[in-house]
């Protein structure tokens, strides 16, 4: 799982000329993010969230915070979102949960960023595969995927 949508991505930047790093790591790496060269703050979680409605929406916010459901569903205009299930993440994105990549747009999902990741240049996060991190500068990532950027996520 996940080695296709690694493919994808490794395309897309590459077609569109973007400067990237790609990081072999250990899933389980608890003090740094996802490798030995940076810390927490520069990853970001692709989160994929299930309306009442049963509609699919990528949320990406910072390792280092935790979402905020009530204010993106609010932003989003539903009643509440949930976190999907495994079976559910699988099927939408391709990968299995811990390796999902925050290209919403190649599941065709819409794709909201907590504000808080720009303020970080250079961002790392799961390639579609838990133990493959991509790092590279943020503004090239909004660039790509188009995300609604907005302020939801809480420590």
């Amino acid at each position: 799982m996940g080695k296709l949508q690694m493919k994808l991505i490794k395309s897309l930047l590459d077609e569109n000329n973007i400067n990237y790093k790609i990081i072999d790591c250990d899933p389980l790496y608890k003090d740094k993010f996802r490798s030995s060269q940076s810390d927490i703050s520069y990853g970001i979680k692709s989160l994929l969230l299930k309306s009442e409605e049963g509609k699919f929406v990528l949320a990406l916010v910072p390792a280092d915070k935790k979402i905020d459901l009530k204010t993106l569903a609010r932003i989003y205009g539903t009643k509440s979102l949930s976190l999907a299930n495994s079976e559910d993440v699988l099927k939408k994105t391709g990968c299995e949960i811990g390796g999902c990549h925050p290209f919403g747009t190649l599941s065709k999902l819409m794709t909201y960023m907590d504000k808080s990741i720009l303020k970080n240049e250079i961002i790392e996060f799961n390639a579609g595969l838990s133990n493959v991190t991509i790092q590279m500068n943020s503004k090239d990532l909004v660039n790509l995927i188009s995300p609604k950027i907005e302020d939801f996520s809480t420590m």
